[in-house]
C-alpha cells in the first residue's frame, strides 16, 4: 500500500494493520498517533522483500488485547505489598464492592486473603480485584463503587412547605 492509501485509513484500522505485522502500537505511557503508525508500516515494508499485502480489517473491539491487559493486571496484583489496600467484588455478593488490606497472597492459586475494617476475612480471586491502591486516594469510579449505598443521594429534592 502506498502512503496515501495508509493515510486514508482510520487510526484504528492502521493500528490493526500494525498488530498483524507485529509492529508495536503503543508503549507503556501512550498510544502512537496515526502518523507514527503509518511511518512504522512503511519502514517495515521497506525492510521486507516482497511487500506483504494486508486486507483491511474491521475492528469491532478496542485494539488493546484483553489477554495483555489481564496479564498486566495480574502482575500488578502480584507485586502489591502485604498491607496494601485493594478494592474487590465480594465473592458471596457479586454486586457489592468492598475494600480491605492484603494479608496473604497465593500466586499459585491466584488468590488474595484480605481483611476489611470490620475484621471480616475473604479469599478473593485475582479476577475479582478491581484496584490496588498505591496512593492516597481511590480513582473516582472505584470510590463511587465503594460508597454506593453509604451516602445519601445528593440530588434529592426536599419537599417545599
Amino acid at each position: 500500500m502506498s502512503r496515501e492509501e495508509l493515510e486514508a485509513k482510520t487510526t484504528t484500522e492502521s493500528a490493526a494493520m500494525c498488530k498483524l505485522e507485529g509492529i508495536q502500537v503503543s508503549n507503556h505511557t501512550r498510544k502512537f498517533k496515526k502518523a507514527e503508525l503509518v511511518e512504522s508500516l512503511l519502514e517495515k515494508r521497506k525492510e521486507e522483500r516482497p511487500p506483504i499485502s494486508v486486507e483491511p480489517v474491521k475492528v469491532s473491539e478496542p485494539v488493546e488485547d484483553k489477554a495483555e491487559e489481564a496479564f498486566a493486571k495480574q502482575r500488578y496484583i502480584e507485586t502489591a505489598e502485604v498491607g496494601s489496600l485493594v478494592a474487590f467484588k465480594v465473592p458471596s455478593k457479586e454486586d457489592k464492592v468492598d475494600s480491605a488490606k492484603i494479608l496473604h497472597r497465593s500466586s499459585k492459586r491466584a488468590v488474595l486473603e484480605v481483611e476489611n475494617k470490620q475484621g471480616e476475612r475473604y479469599v478473593v480471586p485475582y479476577e475479582n480485584i478491581l484496584w490496588v491502591r498505591t496512593g492516597l486516594r481511590w480513582p473516582k469510579g472505584v470510590y463511587e463503587l465503594l460508597t454506593k449505598g453509604r451516602r445519601k443521594n445528593e440530588t434529592e429534592v426536599k419537599p417545599s412547605k
